[in-house]
């Protein structure tokens, strides 16, 4: 009985996944709009603006790891020999007080953006994709008392919550900046594949 439902499951979730093609629907990330001919990319390391320097290889790593996972384009080493190189630069990183006390006027959060611009080119100079001017944004506590510890944010951070009661006020801010930092990045770095090679998501 139980092999006979098992049989039954698997039919009607097969007969699912052809009517969502059918329908013209299909998983994102791993199709392509770009040319039939184009397989193979070049991602050099990111331009960066910014005074924050570890951030170029950091931003290449994420970008790298967007395009392996989805794997649509195999990343290559060799740029002479690529179909289309993805050139990035991270064009400014500010910040500006979101949020103060009201009892003392101290500050307790901040909000932090990083603007990027990004091109996808053939080795003829060809520009396939270009966007400028894409940008991420998201605030941060700067305190220990603003942060809530049972937030998804800052458990996805994995910072130990005992390790936090040691730490300055300054230190808790600048964590909870790189932290924030590092989420946004990663953010752009899928907004950028998927616009440049998925650009119907």
């Amino acid at each position: 009985m139980f092999i006979v439902l098992f049989k039954k499951i698997f039919f009607f979730v097969g007969l699912s996944l052809i009517g969502l093609q059918s329908c013209g629907y299909a998983f994102q990330g791993n199709m392509s709009n770009l040319p039939a001919d184009i397989k193979t990319v070049y991602i050099p390391i990111v331009k960066n603006k910014t005074t924050m320097p570890t951030l170029s290889s950091q931003f290449t790593d994420m970008i790298k790891r967007e395009f392996n996972n989805y794997g649509t384009l195999k990343v290559i080493d060799d740029k002479d020999t690529a179909d289309v190189v993805l050139n990035v630069s991270i064009d400014e990183i500010h910040s500006r007080v979101s949020a103060v006390s009201g009892l003392n006027n101290t500050e307790v959060e901040s909000q932090i953006y990083i603007d990027v611009s990004a091109d996808l080119t053939r080795r003829n100079g060809q520009i396939i994709w270009a966007v400028d001017g894409l940008s991420n944004s998201d605030t941060y506590a700067t305190t220990r008392g603003t942060i809530v510890m049972t937030a998804p944010k800052f458990m996805q951070s994995g910072i130990d919550t005992k390790a936090l009661s040691t730490l300055t006020q300054r230190e808790v801010a600048r964590g909870q900046s790189r932290e924030t930092l590092e989420r946004l990045m990663s953010e752009l770095a899928r907004t950028i594949y998927l616009s440049a090679v998925a650009n119907d998501f």
